[in-house]
């Protein structure tokens, strides 16, 4: 988030933010010039920012009465855990902006490792804890995120909204940098 508001801004063109969880936990109107760049490092940066489970429909439901017609929206996401009829504020949401999905996964985020170890799982909500063993659970976790992960692609390319999917295990630079080459070719 931080390279591409950097780009842009390098640009002339104006940058603005609201990083979100169950609720907007913090909002910087569009802006041009550098302390916007190092107002958004820093607010990325800071841990009190995260946490929690969040709402998509209630940032975009935010985002449709913030914002101005036209503006090019980019939601950084890893989409997991979606609730309800996510595609409705967001469908709703293409009819006023123009909208890219950047979608960052671990690579844990959609397989489990092959090798046989216990593994501790906490839920911060209720503080209960249990042990697996990756591997039992390794076909039907990697099933189920595979075929999230391709709810979520489909709904994306049936709204018309541009997707670039990264994992945290590689650079993301070259496919950032293709990606919107291939969005202005497009557009052109």
């Amino acid at each position: 988030a931080a390279s591409l508001a950097f780009t842009i801004l390098e640009a002339g063109d104006e940058v603005g933010f609201a990083l979100f969880n169950d609720n907007i936990s913090l909002v910087s109107h569009p802006v041009s010039g550098k302390q916007q760049f190092f107002k958004l490092a820093k607010a990325l940066s800071d841990p009190k920012n995260y946490g929690g489970n969040y709402d998509l429909n209630n940032a975009v439901r935010f985002l449709l009465s913030f914002l101005e017609q036209g503006t090019l929206l980019i939601i950084i996401s890893d989409f997991i855990g979606l609730k309800g009829d996510w595609t409705h504020y967001l469908r709703t949401a293409t009819g006023k902006f123009d909208i890219v999905a950047i979608m960052i996964n671990d690579p844990r985020d959609i397989r489990l490792p092959t090798e046989s170890y216990n593994v501790v799982l906490a839920d911060p909500y209720s503080n209960r804890t249990t042990i697996i063993d990756p591997l039992y659970a390794k076909l039907q976790y990697d099933e189920y995120a595979k075929h999230q992960k391709d709810n979520i692609q489909e709904a994306f390319k049936n709204m018309h909204i541009d997707l670039l999917d990264i994992t945290t295990d590689k650079s993301f630079v070259e496919p950032l940098i293709n990606f919107f080459m291939k969005r202005h070719r497009k557009w052109r």
